[in-house]
């Protein structure tokens, strides 16, 4: 049977939604029409910027390890067991940890302690305003390290492997990792590395490829390369569901390829209300804010909406207590599962194996993630989606999964024991 878009399907709907998809639409031609001659443009003037800053290189008497980490969130969390190795069981005398990281992150980096020094970078001002680019390739040029790491699997030539170009290190090592990110030939940026360190198949978990790489990279041994996050004190939820029990939903995603139908989560925040009295809690960024919305215009029971509004500490203390996650597949489902919660994943195929579903390993560490998918033979596109749908339509590997497969995985998951009518009238969700 031919896939064909349902038009309800698509999320967010209406004038505003096809402006704010505006940007998507426009980045998608570029990548695809004007990237071959763009970017070796950029690339020859970061090579200028490169060399004016070396002239002013910085003054410091500690030895530098640099490693670059400007991806999302949910790979940050599935990479911190290796890099507490590193820190734990590969001490230079007198050596600084750097870490040059996405800014949507990186005051959670910072009060990890890991790191000496945080630098944090927006990665879309870095890709699209030529004078925050010069800015950041100037102060970051001006810095001199030994040793730079670049650990990421799938590096983006215009982000990653540019800072790594732009820092002056006597030594520089990548994961040889593969294409996915690069719009570029990507035998160019690879030149810019000392040495790079082979890693598994798209098909191994990601954390095991960190783990592989930790261990090429320093000859130490990384034991469990789950990530675990102590839960966070209840005293840091809002008063709105202190002593309540909620599920929390994020219904946003980096892509609109991954957003499962608001009108799906909203029908499933409508039955943890009726058949296991939990409330709900909308969690997401700025930019979901219309996905959030349209998930509580459609919910007719207690709603809390967090939207734009949580640190990622108080965010670790609301999925930390809450008695089930449901989210797309975004670093929500990574800071979950780091948080032993039990937690429901739509997800697509587009990586399917690489981030979820978790492997058995994983679960018997006291991971509770179930990835509910729709299974189809084109898994593993990359996300290039091979149906004919909209740049704003959710692919149909994930629309495809319907909410009572959604419900039925829930009942399976879940153990809170719901409350009486009785005690549900004592302790309100408001």
């Amino acid at each position: 049977m031919t896939y064909r878009p349902r038009s309800d399907n698509r999320t967010p709907r209406g004038f505003k939604a096809a402006f704010r998809n505006l940007p998507i639409v426009l980045r998608q031609f570029v990548k695809k029409y004007l990237a071959s001659w763009i970017f070796p443009a950029v690339f020859v003037i970061d090579g200028f910027i490169i060399s004016l800053a070396r002239i002013f290189p910085l003054r410091t008497q500690a030895r530098s390890v640099v490693f670059v980490r400007t991806d999302n969130l949910g790979d940050f969390v599935l990479w911190l067991p290796a890099a507490k190795a590193i820190r734990a069981k590969w001490p230079w005398p007198g050596c600084r940890y750097i870490l040059i990281a996405n800014h949507n992150w990186s005051r959670f980096a910072e009060e990890l302690g890991l790191f000496d020094s945080v630098i944090p970078l927006n990665r879309v001002r870095f890709q699209r305003n030529p004078f925050y680019r010069i800015a950041m390739i100037f102060r970051l040029a001006r810095i001199k390290a030994e040793l730079l790491v670049t650990p990421i699997q799938s590096r983006d030539p215009t982000t990653a492997d540019t800072i790594a170009r732009a820092i002056n290190s006597e030594r520089k090592i990548a994961s040889a990792g593969d294409s996915n990110n690069a719009y570029v030939n990507p035998s160019i940026p690879s030149h810019w590395y000392n040495e790079l360190i082979p890693s598994s198949s798209n098909s191994t978990h990601e954390s095991v490829r960190n783990k592989e790489f930790t261990e090429s990279l320093t000859d130490i041994k990384v034991g469990d390369p789950w990530p675990q996050f102590v839960i966070p004190s209840p005293k840091q939820l809002p008063d709105a569901i202190k002593d309540q029990d909620y599920a929390v939903i994020a219904p946003g995603a980096s892509s609109p390829q991954r957003l499962w139908p608001s009108e799906y989560f909203s029908r499933l925040a409508n039955k943890l209300s009726s058949e296991m009295f939990l409330g709900t809690v909308l969690i997401g960024t700025a930019s979901e804010r219309l996905e959030t919305a349209a998930v509580a215009h459609g919910c007719s029971g207690p709603l809390v909406d967090l939207t734009a509004r949580l640190s990622i500490n108080d965010l670790l203390a609301i999925l930390g207590h809450a008695k089930l996650v449901v989210t797309n597949e975004t670093g929500t489902a990574h800071l979950a599962a780091a948080l032993r919660v039990p937690t429901l994943c739509i997800m697509g195929g587009g990586h399917f194996g690489r981030f979820l579903p978790y492997p058995k390993e994983a679960r018997d560490s006291g991971i509770k993630v179930v990835a509910l998918h729709h299974p189809m033979l084109c898994f593993n596109c990359n996300w290039k989606c091979v149906y004919p749908i909209g740049y704003t339509d959710p692919a149909p590997c994930v629309s495809s999964v319907s909410v009572d497969a959604a419900w039925s995985a829930i009942k399976r998951l879940a153990t809170h024991r719901p409350q009486s009518n009785e005690d549900r009238q004592k302790t309100p969700f408001d």
